[in-house]
């Protein structure tokens, strides 16, 4: 999968670039929450790259508590303390350079994984919103959102409070439901033309019902799936690895049923298999 044609489809899709700048005109906190694996963080990235001076990181372990965001930031801004390293007032000391350096600056704050920071954590950006006035777009699963609603009540909600624009990107349903997809045919189409592999129109179809299930699919497993059913599909065909070939429906099915072989994951693929024949995911 090409991942500027991926990314820059995720971005038209969940149109990031007028949230984003809806977040920096108003100044204000963002939410944005979506299935795994949807494109969430190409479309962070690409903000980023959009907003020149914007403030990206991808919160992972060490980065989730108010100490290690706190650093992360000083070092991302180009205000980290060697000296502080080695007192113990280090973290208030880079908190107070990392807010002397974003204060009025407008400078666009993004943060990838958010729903791996803590509580405390949630706090402290929301102490830098106030300290600074930045602007601060989050993004992450929606169990986020449910972290944040839960504290909303007479006595409390000072954090949820500051999120003035919230966007769910799994607007979009189960298109087996009847809902609208997240991704059409053609836009599945564009995001894995690689030569010389070809999909069939069912084969089209099944990644289609793959990346429009939430819960249980995403972009990402596409990838996977047709990464191995090429291999299979070559096989079948006795082709070699630089000959051009076609994969079908049966072969991600084929694929899916043993990548996960639990039986009603297996029932799954080939219930998928069977729309994709029919049509139904067009």
């Amino acid at each position: 999968m090409c991942a500027s044609v991926a990314g820059a489809l995720a971005c038209r899709k969940q149109a990031p670039d007028g949230f984003a700048r809806l977040v920096r005109e108003n100044g204000t906190m963002g939410l944005v929450v979506g299935p795994t694996g949807i494109g969430k963080s190409r479309c962070a990235q690409a903000v980023a790259d959009t907003y020149v001076g914007s403030v990206y990181l991808r919160i992972i372990n060490g980065l989730h508590h108010p100490a290690g965001l706190t650093h992360a930031l000083a070092v991302r801004l180009g205000v980290r303390d060697l000296r502080a390293m080695t007192r113990t007032d280090h973290y208030q000391t880079h908190l107070e350079r990392v807010i002397g350096a974003l204060r009025d600056s407008g400078r666009l704050l993004l943060l990838d994984e958010a729903q791996k920071l803590t509580d405390a954590a949630l706090e402290l950006l929301r102490d830098l919103h106030d300290s600074t006035g930045v602007p601060i777009l989050l993004i992450g699963v929606r169990d986020l959102h449910e972290r944040i609603m839960r504290s909303v009540g007479p006595d409390h909600g000072q954090t949820y409070s500051r999120f003035d624009v919230i966007h769910h990107l799994s607007q979009g349903k189960d298109i087996y439901s009847g809902g609208k997809p997240l991704f059409t045919v053609e836009e599945i189409r564009q995001l894995y033309q690689q030569t010389p592999i070809r999909r069939s129109p069912d084969a089209v179809n099944y990644l289609q019902g793959v990346a429009n299930e939430l819960g249980h699919g995403s972009l990402r497993r596409c990838k996977t799936l047709l990464r191995n059913a090429v291999r299979r599909a070559r096989k079948r065909q006795q082709l070699g690895d630089d000959d051009r070939v076609t994969v079908t429906a049966d072969d991600l099915a084929w694929v899916e049923a043993r990548l996960r072989q639990e039986s009603a994951e297996q029932d799954a693929a080939n219930e998928r298999r069977k729309r994709a024949v029919e049509g139904i995911a067009t």
